[in-house]
């Protein structure tokens, strides 16, 4: 008759189970978020990189305004919020952002290059580097573009800045600035790369997945 092993030792060796278990759901869980990029993923980022081809020319060339074009040519490419909110900071000459909204306080030298894409509920977050260079060196993102798709159509809702600052809540700080009559940004001397003090942007938590 074979004995059977202590009942310590088998209490032991199941709770060594349930933990190797768990490792291994973590190692996997782990490959899963380095797993090639979704089919989504590819194509906000082709979404996000063909607009950033067409605008980052017309924002650093001579002529028409490139907002100005962009609501002549690609309104469909943004949200409605998005959109109105533009609209309303452009037209009101005393005071409008210190810096390109697409480009952000720190303009690429030539077309920004797309990075990570990260998928955050109903929205994919697309980063962009000033150069090839940092995105090869791993560096955070100069820009990262929200976007999101309905029915095949891909849109802006939203662009993030170094700081965790974003557009709608800085064009939001800016009208209500108005509302109130206060001092212009100019008027305190904020060249591109200040902030108005009155911005609190909306924190995102970045992960990995």
């Amino acid at each position: 008759m074979v004995s059977r092993p202590p009942f310590a030792w088998r209490v032991a060796m199941g709770a060594d189970r349930h933990r190797w278990v768990k490792v291994l759901l973590l190692v996997f869980g782990s490959l899963a978020c380095w797993a090639a990029p979704t089919a989504a993923q590819r194509q906000a980022g082709l979404f996000v990189r063909e607009f950033y081809g067409w605008y980052a020319p017309l924002a650093k060339g001579e002529g028409r305004p490139a907002l100005e074009q962009v609501f002549r040519q690609r309104r469909s490419d943004f949200s409605h919020e998005l959109l109105r909110a533009l609209g309303e900071g452009a037209k009101d000459s005393r005071e409008g952002l210190p810096f390109d909204p697409f480009l952000g306080p720190v303009p690429a030298l030539g077309i920004p290059v797309v990075g990570k894409v990260l998928r955050k509920g109903e929205a994919h977050f697309v980063g962009l580097h000033a150069s090839p260079a940092g995105l090869k060196e791993g560096k955070p993102a100069e820009v990262v573009a929200e976007v999101r798709e309905k029915e095949g159509r891909w849109y802006f809702v939203n662009v993030h800045y170094p700081g965790k600052h974003d557009l709608l809540a800085i064009l939001a700080a800016l009208k209500a600035r108005r509302g109130r009559h206060l001092p212009t940004l100019a008027g305190q001397g904020l060249g591109a790369g200040g902030w108005p003090a009155i911005v609190q942007a909306r924190r995102m938590s970045w992960a990995v997945c």
